[in-house]
């Protein structure tokens, strides 16, 4: 929306296109035809349009023609003018700022919710530890198999991988919700496992003798 500018033209005030409709009650298209049809070549595309007062007052004639008393605007309907618009423009302010807040309300309201989504997304393709024993199927529970990647130094304490088997492309740790006995939600992280890391546990599991080459080769 144009801001409303004020400013002088032989002692006048100068209003843009936008302005003087809302005073008159018309749409700026009907607006920009008679100023076409009465200032030929006054308009100029890309270029804002102002009005002086001496314009105003002629456009007004031109469409209020059956107005019993029509005079120059005086310097009070001009004033009244820039109070209506002033008045418009600042509705219009607080009416933006309720939208824009409701808006922020919403986003961070939705925020959690996209964030936890994004991180399922990411994740869709990997499996956890517990899985990744059922998938390899050689008699090596999900215990047992995180005292082995921890002993090999691929899993920190925590049971987190060292960074430099993420980076390889065999493990993420994501955010994972989970519910205490008490009802209460709470975020823990959890290491998930991709396609290649699961050859990657299946290759060390064989290469350290944890199995038999035999047991391996059924699910190779």
């Amino acid at each position: 929306m144009n801001d409303l500018i004020i400013g002088n033209i032989s002692n006048g005030a100068e209003l843009s296109i936008n302005d003087v409709a809302i005073i008159l009650g018309v749409t700026t298209e009907a607006l920009k035809k008679h100023i076409r049809e009465m200032y030929p070549g006054y308009m100029i595309n890309g270029v804002e349009t102002f009005l002086s007062e001496s314009m105003v007052t002629e456009i007004k004639k031109r469409m209020m023609p059956t107005t019993k008393v029509v005079g120059n605007v005086t310097n009070l309907e001009m004033e009244e003018m820039t109070l209506k618009v002033i008045e418009f423009h600042s509705s219009e302010r607080e009416r933006l700022k309720k939208e824009i807040e409701e808006k922020d309300k919403k986003i961070i309201e939705m925020s959690p919710k996209v964030e936890y989504f994004e991180a399922l997304c990411e994740a869709k393709d990997a499996v956890d530890i517990g899985t990744v024993a059922k998938i390899l199927d050689v008699g090596i529970g999900k215990n047992r198999l995180f005292d082995i990647l921890r002993k090999e130094c691929v899993l920190q304490a925590n049971n987190q991988p060292y960074q430099i088997y993420c980076d390889r492309g065999y493990f993420r740790i994501i955010e994972s919700k989970y519910n205490k006995p008490d009802g209460s939600i709470h975020i823990g992280l959890k290491t998930v496992v991709y396609q290649s890391g699961i050859n990657f546990i299946r290759t060390l599991l064989k290469r350290k003798g944890y199995i038999q080459s035999q047991a391996l080769a059924m699910v190779g």
